[in-house]
């Protein structure tokens, strides 16, 4: 948490060339970007963010998944990602809850990895679920593996969809 406060106040309203000593370059991809370009500021927000975690957290050492969280029907757990000007792999993006709480509200919300052969594999995780009614018991069943970082089995061929139905409807039939 510390370093996410001390990146959005060191970086704020800053462009990469006012941020970083060396910006991400083409040719060294894996090398840029590197340094701060102005290490006085850098100190600067440094100073403030300790301050400002004291005040909201009441300590410095506060864990990523302690603020920020999946919160989605009856599930509220940690959850890692974030922005991707933080470095992230997996980028989210969060909204502030009454408690104080960040709550993941967009980003990496489908995951998905494929496998091509003969029959192809195929797994993936659907953040926040498959309905956006709370009501409905596809609409948080995935968040806790999105979370944990787990992904679920996708079912391509017609025995294995007719294995994994859960609820059968043709247009036209009743309900």
């Amino acid at each position: 948490m510390l370093f996410e406060l001390w990146w959005t106040r060191y970086a704020q309203g800053r462009t990469p060339a006012e941020q970083f000593a060396d910006v991400w370059s083409e040719a060294e991809p894996l090398a840029t970007p590197r340094g701060l370009a102005d290490p006085a500021r850098a100190v600067e927000a440094l100073a403030w963010a300790t301050a400002e975690a004291q005040a909201r957290y009441g300590r410095l050492d506060v864990p990523w998944g302690e603020i920020h969280r999946v919160r989605r029907g009856g599930v509220d757990v940690p959850v890692g990602g974030c922005s991707g000007a933080l470095g992230c792999f997996r980028v989210l993006s969060f909204a502030s809850d009454d408690d104080g709480a960040l709550v993941a509200n967009s980003g990496d919300g489908w995951v998905l990895a494929v496998e091509f052969g003969d029959v192809q594999r195929a797994y993936s995780v659907l953040a926040y679920g498959q309905s956006p009614r709370p009501e409905s018991p596809w609409h948080a069943d995935q968040a806790e593996m999105f979370a944990r970082g787990e992904l679920k089995k996708v079912v391509f061929t017609a025995r294995d969809v007719d294995a994994g139905a859960v609820v059968r409807y043709r247009p036209g039939e009743p309900r």
